[in-house]
């Protein structure tokens, strides 16, 4: 019984020890988090941002390019109104000449009346296209920015739940850890005031003994057959003390199962099981 005091001294400061130093990990580690997912969301932010400026750019190209395309409208119409103008001028001018029978040595060269109507004929057909083509490109650049904020959102989203995912397991396993180190305390108090209660017999040592008795109750799972088993033990600790009965046994059935229990929720821990 005296080796089993010595040993619960030497246990329960390091525990206190261990307690604060993972406590301190585990709130830096959250403030981390916490940190780098204000940075993410500034990040979106600028993008969405820059994105909108483009859009903006974008509307005021194609408004400065709507007037050029109405003046190119109108010009195609002067023009075509300018070359049946033309087209009737002649006719007109061939209806009032006499014909004349003359013998050419050469071939009238008729390009010379078709040429101007050709030259207006790809004027407008020049100017049809570079609207077309204008309209073409405006379209694209329309699409493809839309395509290229739908593809950035998409992704900004997908880092968004991955990074809540891991942080609703970080804080899962926080929590956990906390558990397994109030566990870890509570039983080391019990145990501490089990062994004390064996040399003195102050009210005190009785009530805190039974404090730490319903506090790791509390943390208990009914539904988990080893945390029954250990809360089986303490109680079977407790009968006997009342009882003046031998609680070795009992004793070491607390030990080997919170050992187990802390065990299990450790690796639990690692593997950032909820």
């Amino acid at each position: 019984m005296k080796f089993l005091l010595i040993l619960l001294t030497l246990i329960t400061p390091m525990s206190f020890t261990l307690a604060n130093n993972t406590t301190q990990v585990e709130t830096k580690n959250i403030d981390n988090n916490i940190k780098n997912i204000k940075e993410s969301t500034n990040t979106i932010s600028k993008n969405i941002e820059t994105l909108n400026l483009q859009l903006d750019k974008l509307k005021k190209k194609q408004d400065h390019l709507r007037p050029i395309i109405d003046r190119n409208y109108k010009l195609q119409e002067e023009l075509t109104s300018t070359a049946s103008k033309l087209i009737k001028i002649i006719q007109n001018k061939e209806a009032e000449i006499n014909p004349i029978s003359i013998e050419l040595i050469k071939p009238t060269n008729w390009y010379i009346y078709i040429l101007p109507v050709i030259t207006i004929c790809i004027v407008i057909s020049g100017t049809f296209l570079s609207i077309k083509t204008i309209g073409i490109k405006s379209q694209e650049s329309i699409e493809a920015l839309e395509k290229s904020n739908e593809a950035n959102l998409e992704i900004t989203l997908k880092n968004i739940d991955a990074e809540q995912s891991r942080l609703e397991k970080s804080i899962i396993s926080n929590n956990r850890q906390t558990w397994i180190n109030t566990l870890r305390d509570e039983v080391s108090s019990l145990m501490s005031f089990i062994a004390m209660s064996t040399v003195s017999t102050d009210e005190t040592i009785m009530e805190n003994l039974w404090l730490h008795f319903y506090k790791i109750q509390l943390l208990l799972n009914p539904k988990e057959d080893d945390h029954n088993n250990l809360l089986t033990a303490m109680r079977g600790v407790l009968n006997k003390m009342i009882k003046k009965e031998s609680f070795e046994e009992e004793l070491g059935d607390i030990l080997n199962t919170s050992k187990h229990i802390l065990k299990i929720e450790w690796e639990r821990v690692k593997k950032f099981e909820q």
